[in-house]
C-alpha cells in the first residue's frame, strides 16, 4: 500500500468503491482530471528515474573504462616489477 504525503494541509476524504462509482458516473470530469494529474505525476516519476539511471550508467562506464586500464597495464607492471628484482 502506498504511503501518501502532503505538501500542505489537505482535507482527505475517504470513498468506498459503492460511493465512488455514483459519484464518477455523475460527475466523469472528476475521473479525467484525476487521471490527467496521475499522469502528469508518473511522467515526473519517470523523468527524474530515466534521468538518475543515465547518471548511474555514466558511472559505470566511467568506472569500467578505468578498471580495464588497470587491467591492461598489469602485465606490464608485473614486467617492471620482475626486471627490478633482476
Amino acid at each position: 500500500m502506498a504511503t501518501p504525503r502532503a505538501v500542505s494541509d489537505v482535507i482527505l476524504v475517504e470513498l468506498s468503491k459503492s460511493d465512488a462509482l455514483p459519484l464518477l458516473m455523475g460527475e466523469p470530469q472528476l475521473l479525467y482530471e484525476a487521471a490527467r494529474v496521475l499522469s502528469a505525476r508518473l511522467r515526473a516519476t519517470d523523468f527524474v528515474r530515466i534521468n538518475d539511471l543515465e547518471r548511474k550508467n555514466e558511472e559505470l562506464a566511467q568506472a569500467n573504462l578505468r578498471l580495464n586500464e588497470s587491467y591492461e597495464a598489469t602485465p606490464l607492471m608485473l614486467s617492471n616489477t620482475l626486471d627490478l628484482r633482476d
